[in-house]
């Protein structure tokens, strides 16, 4: 389930509306960094008050390899098990959660 505000490019919310961008029960809070063809957004869950970084892909700057190399990441995160290797959470279709540090 995605649920997003108004802005769903921003990591700000419409100052109108005074709610925060939600992505399912995560609440973005800021940006971490952004590369060629996601953006790590700084997030926690509104009911466990756990912080996740989500990336946040933008489809329309992927080419095949691009796509390649997420499912690779995904794949290699999900075989990862160790104290000091974020874990992956979740993935949808275009987010990605990962363990903040």
């Amino acid at each position: 389930m995605v649920i997003m505000t108004e802005n769903s490019r921003g990591a700000q919310s419409s100052p109108a509306q005074g709610r925060p961008l939600q992505v399912g029960f995560y609440e973005i809070i800021r940006t971490l960094g952004k590369g060629n063809f996601a953006v790590v957004k700084l997030a926690k869950h509104k009911v466990t008050k756990t912080q996740v970084a989500i990336k946040i892909i933008d489809k329309t700057r992927l080419n095949p390899s691009n796509l390649e190399k997420i499912y690779r990441e995904v794949q290699i995160m999900k075989l990862l098990n160790h104290p000091h290797i974020i874990k992956l959470y979740q993935v949808c279709i275009i987010f990605i959660f990962l363990q903040c540090c």
